[in-house]
């Protein structure tokens, strides 16, 4: 299994891990390879969680908890979709208006 796919929340398993206080799951992903950087969908790393919920002895592994402000997320969500479908920004405006449309119409 690729341990860096992520859940509808974007969660990988080591974000899981530090959530939920599996310490020895959390060093298991890390020693074989785990991206102990690695972001959720709203910008937090695994320490973030860690923190947030109280599994201090997590944090002795992981990087210090960080997180984004809203703006900062939303242009790295952007930023990461237009390098993973491979999209420049002029491309993915007119995507977006086309979508738009679409929705436009649906709801009439």
């Amino acid at each position: 299994a690729d341990p860096t796919s992520k859940n509808s929340k974007g969660l990988t398993c080591l974000h899981l891990a530090a959530k939920n206080g599996c310490t020895e799951i959390a060093l298991l992903l890390i020693s074989r390879g785990c991206d102990i950087n690695i972001r959720d969908d709203y910008g937090n790393n695994a320490g973030y969680w860690a923190r947030e919920n109280k599994h201090m002895t997590l944090l002795s592994f992981l990087p210090s908890p960080q997180t984004v402000t809203p703006q900062e997320n939303r242009e790295y969500v952007e930023d990461r979709d237009i390098y993973t479908v491979g999209w420049k920004a002029d491309e993915l405006k007119k995507y977006a208006a086309v979508e738009a449309k679409k929705n436009t119409k649906k709801k009439k």
